[in-house]
C-alpha cells in the first residue's frame, strides 16, 4: 500500500506513473513541455530569474492535473462502454476509496506553491492563480461530460498548462508571448486528442498520415509562418515564435530516428502509442508527452 499512498500525494508520482511511465517518454516531456515553457518563461521575464517562478507554477498546475487524472482513471472510467485502463483493479479500487485524501494532500501542496509564488511576484500575480484555479472546475467538467465538448475544454486545459508558468514569470508580459506554445503544443496535441474513434474523427487522422508526420508537418508549416512574420513584422514575439517553432520542428524530426516504421495512433486524449513496444497489461501506453 505504501506505493499506493505515494502515487496519492507525492508531487509528480502519478502523472509519471499512469502517464510516462517509460523512459523515453520522461525525455519527451521534459524536451517537449518542460525545456520549451522554461526557455519561453525566462524570455518574458528578461533573464534566468523567471526560471523559479515558472517552475513553482508548473508544479502547482501538476497538482490539479494529477488530481483529474486521478478521478478520470477510477471513477470516470467506470461510465464509459470502451474505456481507457491504467490501473489494475485493485489499484484502482484502493486510490478511489482515498481520493479526499489526495485532494487534501494536492491543494495543500498547490497553496505552498502558491503562497511562494505570491511572494516572489506579489498581487501582480493574481491573474496566474485565478488561472490555476480555473484547472479544478474543467477538470471536473472534462471528467464529467463525454461528446466533442470535450475537445475544447481539452485545449482549454492543455493551454492554461502552457501559458499559466510563463504568465507567472512575467505577470505583466506582452500576450503574444504566450502564442509559441499555443500553437505549436496546445493545439495539435487537442487535434491528435481529437482522433479517438468515440468522436468520429478518424478520418483526420488517416487524412494526416499518422502523428508522427502530423507533429513533423505542423511544425514545419508553423516554422514557415514564424519566418514570414518575422520577415512581415519583425518583433520580440515574432522571433520568440521563429525560434520556438524552429527547436519543435527540430524535435519532433528527430524523435522519429527513435520510432519504429509503423505509424503511431492515438490511443487517448492523454496519450499516443509509443514505439517501443506493447503496453503492459492494464494500462494503456503513451507516446511523446501527449497528455492534456
Amino acid at each position: 500500500m505504501a506505493g499506493r499512498w505515494r502515487l496519492l500525494v507525492a508531487p509528480f508520482a502519478y502523472f509519471f506513473h499512469s502517464r510516462v511511465p517509460h523512459g523515453r517518454q520522461k525525455i519527451g516531456w521534459v524536451l517537449g513541455y518542460v525545456l520549451p515553457v522554461l526557455g519561453l518563461a525566462a524570455a518574458a521575464h528578461g533573464g534566468l530569474g523567471g526560471l523559479l517562478p515558472a517552475a513553482l507554477m508548473v508544479a502547482a498546475v501538476y497538482t490539479a492535473y494529477e488530481f483529474g487524472y486521478l478521478v478520470n482513471d477510477t471513477l470516470s472510467i467506470e461510465r464509459e462502454a470502451q474505456p481507457t485502463l491504467r490501473l489494475p483493479r485493485a489499484t484502482r479500487d484502493a486510490l478511489r476509496r482515498h481520493l479526499a485524501l489526495a485532494l487534501v494532500a494536492r491543494l495543500g501542496i498547490a497553496g505552498v506553491l502558491l503562497a511562494l509564488l505570491l511572494w516572489i511576484q506579489g498581487p501582480a500575480l493574481a491573474a496566474a492563480v485565478l488561472g490555476w484555479a480555473a484547472l479544478w472546475p474543467l477538470f471536473a467538467l472534462y471528467n464529467r461530460w463525454r461528446g466533442r465538448i470535450t475537445i475544447a475544454l481539452h485545449f482549454m486545459l492543455i493551454g492554461l498548462r502552457c501559458t499559466l508558468p510563463i504568465i507567472a514569470a512575467a505577470p505583466a508580459l506582452e500576450p503574444g508571448l504566450t502564442a509559441p506554445l499555443l500553437l505549436l503544443y496546445a493545439l495539435p496535441n487537442t487535434l491528435e486528442g481529437a482522433w479517438k474513434p468515440r468522436y468520429g474523427l478518424t478520418a483526420w487522422r488517416d487524412f494526416a498520415g499518422g502523428a508522427h508526420r502530423f507533429r513533423v508537418v505542423w511544425s514545419a508549416a508553423m516554422a514557415a509562418a514564424g519566418l514570414a512574420l518575422v520577415w512581415a513584422r519583425p518583433s520580440e514575439a515574432a522571433w520568440l515564435f521563429l525560434g520556438a517553432s524552429l527547436y519543435y520542428l527540430l524535435f519532433r524530426g528527430g524523435a522519429g530516428l527513435l520510432r519504429s516504421p509503423q505509424p503511431l495512433a492515438v490511443a487517448s486524449a492523454a496519450q499516443a502509442v509509443p514505439p517501443d513496444g506493447p503496453a503492459p497489461a492494464g494500462r494503456s501506453r503513451g507516446g511523446e508527452a501527449v497528455d492534456h
